[in-house]
């Protein structure tokens, strides 16, 4: 059996080999495996987690066990899988093993969670701005209905949206309140946060790193197989069960990723979420990036979302005193509720981030006592004469840490990370230890790593692992952006080398060279800026595309001038040929002169029409050319008015279901800004929300107005066809038809 280059992709019939046609029953560990024909597998055994275990905040050892359970079965049905590996043909075993073992890996390390036999009294329970992970379940408190309702909205679809103001939490929820839960279910699922890669070759990286380089993964690399079928694959080895795919912060998808990357992984997305895969998937962003999601519009991401509000008071309260507790500790009479309205925005709830950092600073200056006091709270902090409670707090954070760890040079270099881990629109970015010692090439080595752990260890950097292994840091929250000011002459050097490694990828890519005004940004900051060679060749082959097309307008300018002189000329000639031949006519005398008059002005005309033709032909040509520049710039105008209208056909959707006037509005623009689909729905879902039936009144030409009458139970119309049509509204039928020999532009009732 010959290896397909799609293999993937061909519902795990050809990755089976021998297998395929063939029933294998076996029996282990309470789960039946049946591998039978075209080689798909089915588990069948206890449904673990929601019958038998549940993850309950506090409940440590509990959730602990529930999480391991769940673990545990989808790393038995992976080895029961691989039994069947041995079936498949030699050349794809290694490539297969290697999937199967990564799965395993992956999975199996919550399988055997354990909790803690003593607990340490002084270890800090709150997070400041750190995430809660997978394993911080029992820990994650003041969620339970953002759960539930999460849960609720990934059960309706293949698709979820999760959106929210930065710092509320999401990444805690996906990972804490969601993930582990799934996990203790018999789910798999996968957190993820790509970044700067695409999608779709970070879900495979993911599980081989090295897919791409290694002779062995060649069956997985993205021109052999997709990512459905990929995902077919790992499906195979958990045995069918339900797979989610959380993409965490995905706003960088749209302002990290070209435009051609967008599409391309759009594309992959729709190709898995219209299939029968058993996964489901999650996109979480900032609010802010919400609307961005229109690109996905095929696979209508408004219809299944969920907005991540901050704390409710007694979801607050729940988190500031559950975690003290566990560790002995409580608050002094009335101090939660002076803290939480202290924290508390009027029209934003209590930030969760803001909530972990007070918490976790009283917590952290709590001296052999059990009891966090009014005076611990109230106690000024900051420089200078400080401000108290959660105001000292918040607004001296980063730099009370900053001032008691480092001084001096040590200082200096903390700021220069810091900065290095800001984009240049106040984003956080993450960075590989490479990249650092790059850009502070003149900090001592030492310093530098004693700098960084100092970071890490005080909670202001986060720092994680590469595919090779090496280290990336980022800020732990978006909280800290605003400690962190930029001048503006680093703003624009970063904003440069930010838009140069983006279509740097774009251009490995697919072969894509800069914009003009992409150019002129980069170029502006090139002496500033870190260029290796492919950069160099980038900005190379697009100054020289550049001057070419540079060259080619002045040279059809050119032409267009010097044709129409010449039309001028020959239009001049014409006219002085044309009197020099009158003048020979009338003449008209016998003899030599005359008839030599009459030949030279002939001569004369005949080079005058020639003139005039050949500069009309040097006209024409300069005019296709203008035309088609012309075209150009209608289409670009028509994609335009398309993405209007479909930026406006979201914003009617988003708004519909509380305004319902408002989304009928709305809508409408967007019809008239463009005729397209999704206009058309919100059109549908704006009537229908607003109580009428809407129906197709068509013309053969652009419709002008429509106009109900008195007792809307007729509508009239008129086009751009020449005609106005009287409609029955509650049928849609055409009642009456009014033909004119012009467009009809408008139309009234008597």
């Amino acid at each position: 059996m010959a290896e397909d280059s799609k293999a993937g992709d061909r519902q795990y019939n050809n990755v089976t080999g021998d297998v395929a046609g063939r029933d294998i029953h076996k029996q282990e560990g309470g789960v039946n495996l049946n591998l039978s024909t075209g080689g798909r597998a089915v588990f069948e055994g206890p449904v673990v987690g929601r019958d038998q275990h549940i993850i309950t905040a506090g409940d440590v050892a509990g959730s602990y066990n529930a999480i391991g359970a769940g673990a545990q079965v989808i790393v038995t049905q992976i080895q029961q899988a691989l039994s069947a590996v041995d079936e498949m043909e030699k050349g794809i075993q290694a490539a297969e093993r290697r999937l199967a073992a990564a799965i395993q890996q992956k999975i199996g390390r919550y399988a055997n969670l354990t909790a803690p036999t003593q607990v340490d009294i002084r270890e800090n329970p709150y997070k400041a701005l750190l995430d809660y992970k997978l394993e911080d379940a029992p820990f994650f408190y003041g969620r339970s209905q953002a759960v539930q309702v999460m849960r609720q909205k990934m059960s309706n679809g293949r698709l979820t949206i999760l959106h929210s103001e930065s710092g509320s939490g999401k990444t805690s929820l996906l990972q804490a309140g969601l993930a582990a839960r799934l996990l203790a279910d018999g789910c798999f699922p996968l957190y993820l946060r790509p970044y700067r890669q695409s999608p779709d070759q970070f879900i495979k990286r993911e599980f081989l790193p090295d897919y791409a380089a290694q002779p062995e993964l060649r069956r997985f690399r993205d021109d052999q197989m997709s990512l459905k079928g990929f995902l077919e694959r790992a499906a195979y080895y958990v045995g069918g069960r339900q797979i989610y795919i959380f993409l965490d912060q995905f706003e960088e998808f749209f302002t990290e990723q070209s435009p051609e990357m967008q599409l391309a992984f759009a594309g992959q997305l729709q190709e898995c979420v219209e299939s029968d895969l058993p996964v489901r998937w999650v996109l979480s962003l900032r609010k802010e990036y919400f609307s961005d999601l229109r690109l996905f519009g095929r696979l209508r991401p408004f219809d299944n979302e969920y907005f991540l509000p901050t704390f409710r008071l007694e979801e607050a309260q729940e988190v500031v005193t559950e975690p003290a507790v566990l560790k002995g500790v409580q608050y002094e009479a009335g101090l939660v509720n002076h803290i939480l309205s202290d924290l508390r925005q009027e029209d934003k709830g209590i930030p969760p981030a803001q909530v972990q950092l007070v918490c976790y600073t009283l917590f952290d200056e709590l001296e052999n006592m059990v009891v966090i006091s009014h005076d611990l709270y109230g106690k000024p902090r900051g420089r200078g004469a400080g401000e108290p409670g959660a105001k000292g707090i918040l607004t001296s954070h980063l730099t009370r840490v900053l001032d008691r760890e480092l001084k001096g040079a040590e200082r200096r270099i903390a700021n220069r990370i810091l900065e290095e881990l800001v984009t240049s629109d106040a984003r956080r970015a993450v960075r590989s230890r490479e990249h650092l010692v790059s850009e502070l090439e003149t900090a001592d080595p030492t310093t530098l790593e004693h700098v960084l752990n100092t970071l890490h260890e005080n909670r202001l950097i986060r720092r994680d692992l590469d595919e090779d292994d090496q280290p990336l840091y980022e800020l732990t929250h978006d909280y800290l952006l605003s400690e962190i000011e930029l001048n503006p002459e680093t703003q624009a050097r970063k904003a440069a080398q930010e838009l140069l490694a983006q279509e740097l990828t774009a251009y490995r890519q697919f072969g894509t060279l800069l914009s003009k005004d992409r150019f002129d940004i980069i170029h502006s900051q090139v002496a500033f800026l870190k260029i290796d060679e492919t950069a160099q060749m980038l900005l190379q082959e697009s100054e020289t595309a550049l001057e070419v097309e540079v060259e080619r307008l002045r040279k059809l300018e050119q032409e267009r001038a010097l044709a129409e002189a010449q039309r001028q000329r020959a239009r001049i000639a014409f006219i002085v040929g044309g009197i020099a031949l009158i003048f020979a006519i009338l003449a008209g005398v016998a003899g030599l002169q005359a008839r030599n008059n009459l030949a030279m002005a002939t001569i004369a005309l005949n080079q005058a029409e020639a003139v005039s033709t050949r500069a009309a032909e040097n006209l024409a040509s300069a005019e296709q050319e203008r035309a088609r520049a012309d075209e150009v710039v209608e289409t670009m105008l028509a994609q335009a008015r398309i993405a209007q209208s479909q930026e406006l056909a979201y914003a009617s959707l988003l708004v519909m279901a509380q305004d319902p006037m408002r989304g009928l509005l709305l809508a409408i623009a967007a019809g008239e800004r463009a005729d397209t689909p999704l206009a058309y729905d919100a059109m549908r879902e704006a009537v229908d929300r607003n109580g009428r039936l809407l129906h197709g009144f068509t013309h053969e030409g652009s419709v002008n107005g429509a106009s109900w009458n008195g007792t809307e139970s007729e509508i009239l119309t008129w086009s751009d066809d020449g005609t106005a049509r009287l409609w029955d509204a509650t049928s849609g039928a055409e009642r009456l038809r009014f033909t004119h020999e012009e467009p009809v532009n408008g139309a009234s009732w008597n």
